[in-house]
């Protein structure tokens, strides 16, 4: 079990366990509000991930194709989505939700 309260939390977490080579920021309103987007250099996928507007304890995450220049995905499908960490399951660590994060770059 971990304890983020808020997305500001779970930011702090993703500094801490992700490497150098991964940028992460909120971005208010660019999905839900409170998102927060991960990317990593040299990779065009950008990973959203937030909070579960029906389940507050579980992490939700999708992962898109965003080359260069990129604005529009109203005609695209993610690369990945269906990726969640629930908050309250005793087995989840920083660790895990890193790897599962890797593995989408």
């Amino acid at each position: 079990m971990i304890a983020i309260n808020n997305i500001y939390d779970l930011l702090h977490l993703l500094y801490d366990v992700l490497g150098d080579e991964y940028d992460e920021e909120v971005t208010n309103g660019e999905c839900l509000d409170d998102t927060i987007k991960v990317t990593k250099q040299g990779s065009t996928n950008a990973m959203y991930i937030g909070f579960d507007e029906h389940y507050p304890s579980v992490i939700d995450a999708t992962v898109w194709d965003e080359p260069e220049g990129y604005h529009d995905r109203y005609d695209d499908w993610p690369v990945s989505e269906g990726i969640y960490w629930d908050t309250e399951d005793e087995n989840l660590t920083p660790e895990t939700i890193a790897a599962d994060i890797e593995k989408e770059f």
